[in-house]
C-alpha cells in the first residue's frame, strides 16, 4: 500500500505543479496584453495632436497572435493590432506570440529595414522599456529606445519629398 500512496502523492504534486505553471502562463499572458495596450495608448497620446488635426489616422483592430504551437483556434494571445495611416501609407504594429519569459515583440509592417530586413518593437524585460529594433539578416540588430521623437522620425520617412 505504501507504493500506491507514493503514487498518489506524486500525482498530487504533479497536478499542483501543472496548476502553478498554468496560472503563471495566464499571468504572463495578461501582462503581455496589458503591456501592449499601454504601448498603443502611449503611441496614441504621442500622435494625438496629429489625429486631432486629421493629419493621420490611428486604427485598432482585434488581433489573435498565432504560431505553430498556438494555432488561431487555441491561441491565448488575444489583443489588438494598431495601424497608423499617413500620407496614403499604412504602418501596422502587430503583436507576435509571447516569447520565453514573457518576451514581447511587435512586428512593424509598412516600414522596411533598408532593402532587406525587418523592424520590430521589443520590450526589455529587465527595465520594461520598449525598443525599436532593426534586423538586417546577418548583421547585428540595431536597437534604439522608443520614444515620441524617435517614433516620429521613423514615420517621417514615409512622407514623400516634394520637388519644388
Amino acid at each position: 500500500m505504501d507504493e500506491v500512496q507514493q503514487l498518489a502523492d506524486m500525482l498530487q504534486q504533479h497536478a499542483a505543479t501543472q496548476q502553478r505553471q498554468q496560472q503563471a502562463f495566464k499571468d504572463q499572458c495578461q501582462h503581455w496584453r496589458d503591456s501592449i495596450q499601454a504601448l498603443f495608448a502611449q503611441i496614441e497620446t504621442w500622435l494625438a495632436p496629429l489625429t486631432e488635426r486629421q493629419l493621420l489616422v490611428i486604427e485598432r483592430t482585434p488581433w489573435v497572435a498565432t504560431s505553430s504551437t498556438y494555432p488561431s483556434d487555441h491561441s491565448p494571445f488575444i489583443s489588438e493590432s494598431l495601424a497608423i495611416i499617413l500620407a496614403q501609407r499604412r504602418v501596422e504594429l502587430v503583436p507576435q506570440v509571447m516569447g520565453q519569459g514573457g518576451a514581447m515583440v511587435i512586428a512593424v509592417a509598412g516600414l522596411t529595414s533598408d532593402r532587406h530586413g525587418s523592424i520590430s518593437i521589443v520590450k526589455d524585460s529587465a527595465n520594461g522599456a520598449w525598443f525599436w529594433r532593426k534586423d538586417r539578416g546577418t548583421k547585428e540588430a540595431e536597437s534604439s529606445q522608443l520614444d515620441a521623437h524617435f517614433f516620429a522620425q521613423q514615420l517621417q520617412g514615409l512622407i514623400p519629398k516634394s520637388r519644388d
